[in-house]
């Protein structure tokens, strides 16, 4: 029978993005405040809907409620009891006071949100279509990203136009919830959270009816947050920073296809740039090109392995408990070389071949890149400047530890 108890629900916090959309970095800055623990993605509103379904054909069968409205009213009650139960426990032994959860799936079940969880507040979450776009294809080297499956099976021929289209069917979606429930939405661009963090949380945060503190953007990387699906990168990174701007410029417009127009009149309600005829006229770029010679590289590769990687690895070396694992670095070029790095009693850094329970294989100019702060990990991954051989998980958690913050 369905609990007649007291409702422990509170007002949850819902992230409403699309998929690359920085929903993880958003996580992380709402994760750090000491009121509002945010996990990885959970899916809570196919949870929400699941769990309907069950009590539809259970529960709601021998209610003694008559009234059809009544029966539904104790349904959500029990579906909210239920989960809030979880996420208020996991709040608990996380000592904050509430909790918020972000999937991309979370916008499909929008109504039943707002049904199951009424006075809940949504941040939604937007970034330039073109941007996402490149974030999209980024990722589609290893498998495409499941909510864009669908796009890619309807329009094989045309990647980028299948991505613009996941892109424009979510943000209309987006719009009209932000236009139906905007007393309970908070817009936030991407583009604005990177470029002034500040204001940008300061205004968010008031939305959220919690205190800001400024210096919690000097923590948003110390503190620990729990890990699960998202953005690989987000382990890698030391501060917000605009790197990933505009990446979507080396992207031409006229790949957008018959989607071009769709997606301009979207970003014209934004208010961001449209995609027109110069549009990648200028594409974006991370960080001038730099000329260094043979002879820098080879000092600077020696100098990573005798210097900067053992010091990094004794600072860590309580992160290094149960990693007792040996590392082989392949770093092709003349004077760079083969480097072990053996972890398993004590950290010990040598030239030469051997065996390893992973391999990595890097450039010398790559490697040189992310010891200097100027290549995500995660980002070489995914662009196939790092290979991995042997076990993957290891080679993450070596990479955490030498790049993380």
């Amino acid at each position: 029978m369905i609990r007649e108890g007291t409702d422990n629900s509170a007002s949850p916090i819902f992230i409403m993005a699309s998929a690359r959309s920085g929903s993880t970095l958003l996580r992380y800055i709402i994760d750090t405040h000491p009121d509002i623990c945010s996990p990885a993605e959970l899916n809570l509103g196919n949870l929400c809907s699941q769990l309907l379904q069950v009590h539809s054909y259970t529960t709601a069968q021998v209610s003694t409620a008559v009234q059809e409205r009544e029966i539904q009213q104790r349904i959500y009650a029990e579906v909210r009891q239920t989960v809030s139960d979880i996420m208020l426990s996991y709040a608990r032994a996380r000592d904050k006071k509430n909790w918020c959860e972000k999937s991309s799936g979370n916008l499909v079940q929008a109504d039943t949100l707002m049904k199951v969880f009424p006075g809940a507040k949504y941040v939604c979450l937007h970034r330039h279509c073109m941007d996402v776009v490149y974030s999209l294809l980024e990722m589609s080297r290893f498998g495409f990203v499941e909510w864009t499956v669908k796009y890619v099976h309807k329009n094989p021929r045309n990647i980028v136009a299948a991505m613009a289209e996941y892109w424009a069917d979510y943000t209309e979606r987006l719009l009209r919830f932000e236009r139906q429930y905007s007393a309970d939405c908070f817009r936030i661009k991407y583009e604005t959270l990177v470029t002034d963090p500040s204001t940008t949380l300061k205004q968010l945060f008031a939305f959220l009816d919690v205190d800001w503190d400024q210096s919690l953007l000097d923590k948003i990387f110390s503190v620990h947050h729990d890990q699960g699906p998202g953005d690989i990168k987000i382990s890698f990174e030391k501060d917000i920073h605009k790197n990933s701007l505009g990446k979507g410029s080396t992207i031409l417009g006229s790949h957008l296809g018959s989607m071009h127009e769709r997606v301009n009149l979207l970003l014209e309600e934004l208010g961001y740039s449209i995609v027109g005829p110069d549009w990648n006229v200028t594409p974006h770029t991370n960080n001038a090109a730099t000329t260094i010679t043979e002879n820098e590289i080879s000092s600077s590769i020696r100098e990573i392995f005798t210097q900067k990687f053992p010091r990094r690895l004794s600072e860590r070396r309580n992160v290094l408990r149960g990693l007792e694992a040996v590392y082989k670095f392949i770093v092709p070029g003349n004077g760079n070389g083969v480097w072990m790095v053996d972890l398993r009693e004590d950290v010990r850094v040598t030239t030469g071949n051997g065996n390893a329970n992973c391999t990595i294989t890097i450039s010398a100019g790559d490697l040189i890149a992310m010891v200097n702060g100027t290549l995500n990990p995660g980002e070489a991954f995914l662009q196939e400047k790092v290979n991995v051989a042997g076990d993957g998980n290891l080679a993450k958690k070596l990479g955490e530890i030498l790049f993380g913050p």
